[in-house]
């Protein structure tokens, strides 16, 4: 089966040297086409008629597959020990639970190539542009009431409760669970350190001021990064 090659999508890029930045990061990223093509399975009996290459970021391979049944997905591989798309799996169901426009994660499926991990996660293709690049051809009322409904879809999202702090794991649970003893036992040694590196004691104390206030408040804690959203217009 042909597959046409991928091309890149530069308009996300902000300046000429960005676009070359991402191109270069990317350049070094390449997942087999077997795995590709394994993943897809679960979501499609059909072969790949069009792959598009997105590069808009830095950390995920991208691609924008159209399958010979027609459906259109955004095939999302990465590389991170830490960070495998289950993740992401929740924080995107808790968004779609409060009516946050979210894609459907279709499939997220786990190979190795030797030691190293390579994560595919296939979800489905929201219709629509991008704001950053309809934007400028829409009227500045519609673009200002596009932006106020992206502070209330934004509210919601940071309305979602997770525990603890730090990168979310797929039950929502953070990294790290500080507590006002914790804190308080380690305040020493956080002032000693910002001394040592040159950072200001006052912006450590609110640093610190702000960690105890934290505890036991609903937070957003990192949902919104794990949910990747982009916002889209619709036709």
């Amino acid at each position: 089966m042909h597959v046409p090659e991928p091309h890149c999508v530069d308009e996300f890029a902000l300046t000429d040297e960005y676009a070359q930045h991402l191109r270069d990061v990317h350049s070094k990223l390449a997942a087999p086409e077997e795995f590709i093509l394994e993943a897809l399975k679960d979501v499609s009996v059909g072969g790949i008629v069009s792959k598009r290459r997105i590069i808009a970021g830095e950390a995920n391979e991208v691609y924008d597959i159209r399958t010979s049944d027609e459906r259109d997905l955004i095939v999302r591989i990465s590389r991170d020990r830490e960070k495998d798309f289950e993740q992401e799996r929740w924080a995107i169901d808790q968004c779609r639970k409060r009516d946050v426009p979210v894609p459907t994660i279709l499939a997220i499926k786990h190979f190795c190539e030797g030691t190293n991990p390579i994560d595919i996660c296939i979800q489905d293709k929201l219709a629509g542009d991008l704001l950053s690049i309809a934007a400028a051809s829409l009227p500045r009322d519609t673009v200002r009431d596009i932006c106020v409904r992206i502070g209330e879809l934004l509210t919601r999202v940071h309305g979602i409760r997770t525990k603890g702090h730090g990168y979310l794991n797929y039950q929502g649970e953070g990294q790290f669970r500080f507590t006002s003893d914790t804190l308080a036992r380690e305040e020493e040694r956080y002032l000693t350190l910002a001394k040592r590196t040159g950072f200001e004691e006052t912006a450590m104390r609110a640093i610190l001021t702000f960690l105890f206030e934290l505890r036991g408040r609903t937070q957003s804690n990192r949902v919104q990064e794990r949910c990747r959203v982009r916002f889209s217009v619709r036709e």
